[in-house]
């Protein structure tokens, strides 16, 4: 019985290394695609129901959250930044978007 629980226990040990190491963050690179980044962290928790493109452009811009509140930007399905704080984001997407703003962004909704 001792044999089996310790058995478990170090596949389940051995599951969360692999895990861990799967999501350095720490690796990824502005310029880098959705699949390379994907292959590096896994799958996003949320992937944002909106997109935003900057007025005058046609640059799409998507936004991937994982734990901890950290949000992977692409811009044209190429990683522009990653930020960590997921509120201030949205906050400042939502200044960004306000009319007012003539050097904003239109946000579109799937």
């Amino acid at each position: 019985m001792l044999l089996i629980f310790c058995t478990l226990l170090s596949v389940n040990l051995f599951a969360q290394e692999t895990e861990e190491k799967k999501k350095d963050f720490t690796k990824l690179k502005t310029g880098m695609n959705e699949m390379q980044v994907k292959k590096l962290v896994g799958n996003p928790e949320i992937i944002e129901k909106f997109k935003t493109l900057k007025k005058g452009t046609t640059d799409t811009i998507i936004y991937w959250r994982y734990e901890n509140d950290l949000t992977v930007i692409f811009k044209n399905h190429y990683l522009e930044d990653i930020e960590r704080d997921h509120n201030a984001l949205l906050q400042r997407v939502q200044e960004w978007a306000d009319p007012k703003n003539k050097d904003g962004i239109k946000l579109l909704y799937k």
